[in-house]
């Protein structure tokens, strides 16, 4: 499975875990085939999905925008906080 990310740059997933619910949500967890260094999960419920997608040090989230829709933005992990 690939997703398109940014312009040109569509890395290939690699799906570690899955959990189905009863409630009609999924959480699909995994990483990037090489060359891209990175993991992702992302939580389906319904026909919404959400995610966090970390690529080398750089952290994304997906925001839902309507119609079937996504934007992906980049978080400033400067100002996240520390486990």
């Amino acid at each position: 499975m690939t997703i398109n990310l940014f312009d040109n740059i569509t890395p290939e997933l690699d799906v570690s875990s899955t959990v189905s619910r009863i409630n009609d949500t999924a959480v699909i967890r995994g990483t990037f085939k090489p060359p891209i260094q990175g993991d992702f999960t992302f939580v389906i419920t319904g026909n919404l999905l959400i995610g966090t997608i970390q690529i080398g040090p750089r952290i994304y989230k997906t925001d839902h925008i309507g119609n079937g829709r996504l934007r992906l933005v980049e978080l400033d992990s400067d100002n996240m906080p520390r486990d």
